[in-house]
């Protein structure tokens, strides 16, 4: 009688076909013999074999057993997918579809689509997108994988005014601008840079210090961010910074005053206002000064000068100086008599 054999077996081992026992009452060596019958099974990989051992004696005297082992293949492709891709809005998506391998097929095809339909190497949407990997062998066994690819928006970048901003922005002053301008909060990184003028401090915090230039011009603001998720955005903004008002010396009054008047005014342009007004003759003085105009005394000395600070329309000191003299009243003395 045949040995019982294992089957089913999973492709791609062989059958294993153990030998039959025999024996014959008059011929010690009875002559033992096979024959495989292979019939092909539901797929390429599956097939049958039936093994029948015959056993003959010297006298033709003959008997035959036979054993059955199925081949199947149920084993799934081995397959795996690239780990989990994150990136920034614009930032290119690289994605490598994967290998698979079968133990019966070798390596077999790997067919890869997006969630949202789109082609492989079509740009990303912000959010998520789950990119899945099929194989399938040619016995219909089947494996998937995925790969999730993440894209994070750009932070939204904007320069505003900071406790700063308002304040006089004056060409040529020495005196920073503390707070000018600054970025959104929160972010993990800050970069500024300007075209003119100087940055008075840290380029890395949210808020920006700023000396003015030396002359009127338009100045650019340029400021990179970085988000929590390593995403970045730039954005800029333009400063004007007029050119300063020009002060310098001033015409004299006209008519002069007498000397010894009081109440005596004299004005500057209409775009100034005066702060403060100084004179070089000890015996003149300054009495008040209102928007463009100042009330003086004269004296009898002179020529005096007076040195008038103001702020001009944008708020910014300049400074004027006019020298001038006084009229002397002339008397005349007459004599009667004969």
């Amino acid at each position: 009688s045949c040995p019982s054999v294992v089957s089913p077996i999973q492709c791609p081992n062989q059958p294993v076909f153990p030998a039959p026992s025999y024996s014959d009452l008059c011929d010690e060596e009875p002559v033992l013999t096979f024959a495989d019958v292979t019939t092909p099974g539901n797929c390429p990989q599956a097939y049958r074999v039936v093994r029948t051992w015959t056993v003959t004696d010297c006298s033709g005297n003959s008997a035959s057993c036979s054993q059955t082992v199925d081949v199947v293949d149920t084993t799934p492709p081995a397959i795996t997918c690239p780990n989990d891709i994150t990136v920034c809005n614009g930032d290119p998506v690289s994605f490598t579809p994967p290998t698979a391998s079968d133990i019966c097929n070798g390596v077999v095809p790997v067919t890869c689509t997006r969630s949202d339909q789109q082609a492989l190497d079509a740009p990303y949407p912000v959010g998520t997108t789950t990119i899945t990997c099929v194989v399938e062998d040619d016995c219909g066994n089947r494996s998937t994988c995925e790969t999730i690819v993440t894209v994070y928006p750009n932070p939204t970048c904007a320069i505003v005014g900071g406790e700063g901003f308002g304040s006089p922005i004056c060409a040529g002053s020495p005196f920073a601008i503390a707070d000018l301008f600054c970025g959104p909060a929160g972010m993990v990184s800050y970069s500024w840079s300007v075209d003119c003028g100087t940055i008075e401090g840290s380029t890395t915090s949210q808020c920006v210090s700023w000396i003015p230039p030396a002359e009127g011009s338009i100045c650019t603001f340029r400021l990179t961010i970085v988000d929590n998720n390593g995403c970045r955005s730039t954005c800029t903004r333009e400063l004007s910074v007029p050119a300063p008002t020009p002060c310098g010396i001033l015409p004299p009054p006209n008519p002069l005053p007498d000397c010894g008047s009081t109440g005596n005014q004299y004005c500057v342009g209409s775009s100034l206002t005066i702060t403060g007004v100084t004179v070089s003759c000890p015996d003149w003085a300054v009495t008040s000064w209102s928007n463009n105009c100042f009330t003086y005394s004269a004296g009898n000395s002179g020529p005096c000068t007076f040195i008038i600070d103001a702020d001009d329309v944008n708020g910014c000191p300049t400074s004027c100086n006019v020298t001038f003299k006084c009229v002397s009243q002339a008397f005349c003395t007459f004599t009667i008599g004969g």
